[in-house]
């Protein structure tokens, strides 16, 4: 729920109306010098006569230069008005109300009640020391109350519920607020209890998140929520099939860090060679084995040169292959929420 307002919407009654009318209707084309309510917003007007007669109504919808009304707002009474009395969009003491004159407070190790209308009610309260704040009934604080709670401690300030049945943020729990962590609490009695920055912070690390920093402090301590287990040593990868054929899955844990040369050949094309031979024989008496000669003897031969055509290069030495699996890095802290 919302209250508008516009800037100088200022007519007049086209015609007069009862002191129980649910309606009225202002001067041709003025309507649009006023706030278009949707849904529970709303905008206050004031009737006022020639005698200084006042009464405050709320205006629930408008359409064109009708106005739907609900009477007497305000302490105000429901009175019979007549064609061309004043109808205005103006400040009143009930507005005014809902913003309060900031108080802030640097606190130490005192316990703070933030009960509507306590003598030590803040807008602001800055914890210089570990705390609890007990928090009551949404109803005792006020619709629309609001307070800004920084720890510039270096404990953990507790927001306690008390005894009231109002919850924060819909949950039957406190809330701790890490050190330089805020929380901001605004009271909304239509929802039955506090409403605050820190349920959508919350909100923004579901449990499965993951939480990057170069602090080594536990996440918990720093947003004052959840559990929170580190994950060293690891790099993310996206969830799916990127088109090579492999699919990763949530929580799937492989890899290795160090390169793998796995059992392999090289194939080698021979592009032909040669054998020169050189040598002689000798019959069995010693002398020259005649043309055509068939006596038994033997020959001696000794390669001279063998050429393949065919270069293997050996490297000096063989690198380690200790991390050369990894792509360039950066270290950081990572934390995975678990509750």
């Amino acid at each position: 729920m919302s209250l508008l307002f516009t800037n100088n919407a200022v007519s007049t009654l086209a015609s007069g109306i009862s002191d129980v009318a649910t309606s009225l209707t202002v001067q041709a084309a003025d309507g649009l010098k006023f706030p278009n309510p949707t849904g529970n917003d709303s905008f206050l007007i004031t009737l006022e006569d020639a005698s200084n007669n006042i009464e405050i109504c709320e205006c629930t919808n408008r359409s064109g230069d009708v106005f739907t009304i609900v009477r007497a707002q305000e302490g105000t009474t429901a009175l019979n008005w007549l064609s061309g009395d004043s109808v205005e969009l103006r400040i009143t003491a009930g507005v005014l109300s809902q913003y309060r004159q900031g108080v802030g407070d640097s606190v130490t190790s005192t316990a703070i009640n933030l009960a509507l209308g306590a003598a030590n009610i803040h807008d602001f309260i800055e914890c210089t020391a570990a705390l609890t704040i007990t928090l009551n009934d949404a109803a005792t604080m006020g619709e629309g109350y609001q307070v800004h709670i920084k720890n510039n401690s270096t404990g953990v300030v507790t927001i306690d519920r008390a005894t009231g049945t109002d919850t924060i943020d819909n949950v039957v729990q406190d809330i701790t607020i890490g050190p330089g962590s805020s929380a901001y609490l605004s009271v909304n009695t239509n929802e039955n209890g506090y409403i605050s920055l820190y349920r959508e912070l919350a909100a923004a690390y579901p449990i499965g998140s993951y939480f990057f920093s170069e602090i080594a402090t536990n996440p918990a301590t720093q947003l004052g929520f959840g559990t929170w287990v580190a994950v060293p040593g690891r790099f993310l990868v996206g969830v799916g099939d990127n088109g090579d054929g492999k699919t990763y899955t949530v929580g799937e844990e492989a890899g290795q860090k160090d390169a793998i040369i796995p059992d392999h050949t090289h194939p080698i094309t021979d592009p032909g060679h040669k054998h020169n031979l050189s040598g002689g024989g000798n019959d069995d008496d010693g002398g020259p084995r005649p043309p055509g000669g068939n006596n038994a003897g033997s020959m001696n031969t000794a390669i001279a040169t063998a050429n393949t055509g065919i270069t293997v290069n050996t490297p000096a030495g063989s690198e380690a292959v200790t991390d050369k699996n990894l792509p360039p890095y950066r270290g950081v802290y990572i934390w995975r929420r678990t509750a």
